[in-house]
């Protein structure tokens, strides 16, 4: 797949402006429906899904009874 020099010609380009969240997200689309077309472009953002939830407040509720050794461990 040729997409990252693509990419990282496109990076060397952007480094002067920053695109919009707007730009970012018509752009990526775009990319993504030029090289996927556009019903698998579509089914591969449905497959990432926007979640739910607060990420963060739910991991610390998990890991609180986790001591470091059994954290340690299971790496």
């Amino acid at each position: 797949m040729k997409l990252l020099p693509l990419v990282v010609g496109e990076l060397k380009k952007k480094e002067e402006k920053m695109m919009t969240p707007v730009e970012l997200r018509e752009k990526g689309y775009h990319i993504l429906v030029s090289h996927l077309g556009q019903t698998d472009a579509i089914r591969f953002l449905q497959q990432m899904g926007w979640g739910q939830g607060n990420y963060t407040e739910e991991r610390c509720e998990i890991l609180e009874s986790v001591t470091r050794e059994e954290f340690l461990q299971d790496l």
